[in-house]
């Protein structure tokens, strides 16, 4: 996946992270379907951000299982 765009939101607070959206883009190797995946941040920097995450994919268990690894990427406590 690449990363597409990228829309980040002035705020005079530093530590917002409210609206941030990354795209990132790929497509399947095996029959060159195109997937779009989109990040949505909410928060702050210093507490637990909320992460909206979107898959839109042609091919729909591909979708559904990529949205599952990501959401269960994303959940996994840090390791330290």
């Amino acid at each position: 996946f690449f990363l597409v765009s990228v829309d980040m939101p002035v705020s005079a607070n530093l530590d917002d992270a409210s609206g941030l959206r990354l795209r990132f883009s790929g497509e399947l190797l095996s029959n060159s379907v195109p997937c779009l995946v989109t990040l949505v941040l909410e928060g702050t920097c210093f507490e637990p951000l909320n992460i909206l995450v979107k898959v839109n994919c042609e091919e729909t268990v591909f979708g559904l299982n990529l949205l599952n690894r990501i959401v269960n990427l994303l959940a996994e406590p840090a390791r330290g």
